[in-house]
């Protein structure tokens, strides 16, 4: 039986693989939101008892990690800056993570262990987030505003050294946004959230925004073969396999 994209109402804290928030990158064709905890379960050994988090611990976003249950929190992140969005490689050695540190969105790549600072795993002006690794943990797809507005990109998983942005892929290329990719279990397929098919409508009390409807999509890993799986009236977002 073929795997099918389940979605997951969205919570404040999450324990189980993917992100929690269901909110457009900020800066991108939504309205800015505040970056919500987000958690991802390590596909490694002990995977069920290994959690990366970010807490508000006060008045700034960090990455904290449990390594089983029962243990102490480790602070992953001490910096000014936002951090937030963390993703687990699926062998456990490495978080992927959403820091503004640099003044705007980007990636970055921590080793869990061996106290390493985080490296900025893509050079770029636009801003990045809500990363996600392919089950064999040779690529990741994210979220990134350089086409000018939010689209999926794929990208080579080379933590040791920054990558240009142009080594990556543009997998959506619409002028909708596109938001929360996560690819399926084989890595052949990657569901994401997209507000495309949606008109804009004001907002009918503050005039002076607007709103717009998203629902839940899947694509070939190359970008082809899009279909749609949710038609609501709502926004329908983070998809998970």
């Amino acid at each position: 039986m073929k795997p099918i994209a389940r979605v997951w109402l969205p919570i404040f804290a999450c324990a189980t693989a993917g992100g929690c928030s269901d909110e457009p990158l900020p800066g991108a064709d939504e309205s800015a939101t505040t970056p919500s905890a987000s958690a991802e379960s390590a596909a490694a050994p002990g995977a069920s008892e290994r959690i990366v988090y970010s807490s508000l611990r006060p008045g700034n976003w960090d990455i904290y990690y449990f390594a089983s249950a029962g243990a102490a929190p480790r602070r992953l992140t001490d910096h000014p800056g936002l951090d937030y969005d963390a993703a687990f490689s699926p062998d456990g050695r490495w978080v992927v993570f959403t820091s503004e540190r640099r003044g705007n969105p980007d990636l970055y790549a921590l080793e869990i262990e061996g106290g390493a600072q985080p490296r900025l795993l893509i050079e770029s002006p636009a801003m990045e987030d809500q990363v996600a690794f392919a089950p064999d943990g040779r690529s990741i797809a994210f979220v990134s505003t350089a086409s000018g507005n939010a689209d999926i990109y794929v990208l080579p998983f080379s933590p040791e050294t920054s990558q240009d942005l142009s080594a990556a892929t543009n997998v959506t290329n619409h002028p909708g946004g596109d938001f929360r990719p996560d690819f399926s279990p084989d890595g052949a397929r990657i569901a994401f959230t997209t507000d495309r098919d949606t008109p804009v409508s004001g907002h009918p009390i503050f005039a002076f925004t607007r709103q717009r409807e998203g629902d839940v999509y899947v694509m070939d890993g190359d970008g082809g073969n899009v279909q749609r799986l949710t038609a609501t009236p709502d926004w329908d977002g983070s998809p998970e396999w």
